[in-house]
């Protein structure tokens, strides 16, 4: 190998599983050609493909070139760069993305393997800021997660809030994502007291995007107990985000707050709430939002008008296929849209439909979405 293969060969045994040529670009930026030299090594079968731009090292090579680090430099310099790479890239967002964007969730999606080792180093090495700052920026990707790695997450947080060197806006910041897990994980009582929690350490010291985050996923349970303070938490939510220019967080908070009129049968303050937020999601493109929005329009009128709600899941499921296709919160659309469609009395379509769902969560380790298929056939025996 010339030198510059044999740099990103050491560099790319970093990884802990497969990786994209964008991925090496980010890991091997200190390299001037890098997707260059990782095409040298397919070449020369160091590297394999895997499909879809996706590459790996057999363990055998992987395994060689991790020999050969202490042969070179630091032991830690490359599991380092692997590191610094993944937590610039997720630094790289808007603070408030990391609550809103599917981009950024999506592509934590796709790295899990990447971020789980980055946490586990960090832990090791007891760089709590950085741990929860990594975490942080994956609450919404455990939002939308499967619920074996959700009910993981929320495991492995309930010992890093015990670390007593955290500050409190740390501490606050990884009960953030353990509440924003409780949802996938159907632990409602991990989601009301992580986000407790996570509200009271951040009003003493976070930011107000993490406290507008913290107010919203507290304020679902609250609803059920409280529906006055849980909308009063939305509305603090929604002020604390626009204060802050964070735009999509606050209509997050509308949209929780159209639903929960909606729960207590306000269904004309609901739909008027829902207006108000289409302006937001005019043009915009598809964030937590956006897809907020098109589930609660589709559910509210499932009842009343469920041929509506059944074009407008179907839409919504449209658009997630065009950009996240594969991904958690389309599945939430292909469920209401088998609701919707059950609602109708259309058996075949709804047969189609709760099938296509369960196969996209087998596919994707989705493994939390039974219950939620079960409205489907519910909603067809309701009809007929």
């Amino acid at each position: 190998l010339d030198s510059a293969e044999q740099q990103l060969l050491l560099q790319v045994a970093a990884f802990p599983s497969g990786f994209s040529a964008s991925d090496v670009d980010g890991i091997a930026a200190d390299l001037s050609t890098p997707t260059r030299t990782l095409a040298g090594l397919v070449d020369l079968g160091l590297v394999s493909r895997t499909g879809d731009d996706r590459h790996r090292l057999l363990e055998t090579v992987k395994l060689f070139a991790r020999q050969r680090w202490d042969e070179t430099t630091d032991p830690g310099h490359y599991l380092g760069q692997h590191t610094d790479w993944v937590l610039g890239h997720l630094d790289s967002f808007e603070p408030y993305e990391r609550y809103t964007s599917f981009v950024v969730a999506r592509w934590a999606m796709d790295h899990y393997d990447d971020h789980r080792a980055v946490e586990d180093r960090l832990v090791a090495t007891q760089r709590w800021n950085d741990l929860a700052s990594l975490l942080d920026a994956l609450t919404l990707t455990y939002t939308y997660e499967a619920g074996t790695r959700a009910s993981a997450l929320i495991d492995r947080a309930r010992g890093y809030v015990a670390e007593p060197s955290l500050t409190d806006r740390d501490r606050g910041r990884i009960h953030n994502v353990a509440a924003a897990a409780g949802l996938p994980a159907r632990r409602q009582d991990w989601i009301a007291q992580s986000s407790r929690e996570a509200v009271a350490l951040l009003q003493r010291d976070g930011t107000p995007n993490e406290l507008a985050a913290a107010l919203i996923y507290s304020s679902w349970m609250t609803v059920f107990e409280d529906f006055d303070l849980a909308v009063d938490m939305l509305d603090q939510a929604r002020e604390l985000a626009e204060e802050s220019g964070a735009t999509p967080l606050a209509s997050v908070a509308l949209g929780y707050r159209a639903e929960y009129h909606a729960l207590v049968g306000r269904l004309e303050e609901a739909d008027r709430m829902l207006e108000e937020l289409s302006d937001y999601v005019e043009g915009r493109g598809m964030d937590y939002a956006a897809s907020l929005h098109g589930l609660f329009l589709a559910s509210t009128s499932i009842v009343s008008d469920p041929e509506a709600s059944r074009a407008v899941s179907i839409e919504l499921m449209d658009a997630f296929a065009t950009v996240a296709p594969d991904y958690g919160p389309g599945f939430g659309a292909n469920a209401v849209a088998s609701v919707a469609t059950g609602a109708t009395g259309d058996t075949q379509a709804t047969l189609r439909l709760v099938t296509e769902a369960k196969a996209a969560y087998e596919r994707t380790n989705h493994d939390d979405g039974l219950p939620d298929l079960l409205l489907a056939p519910a909603a067809l025996a309701w009809r007929n």
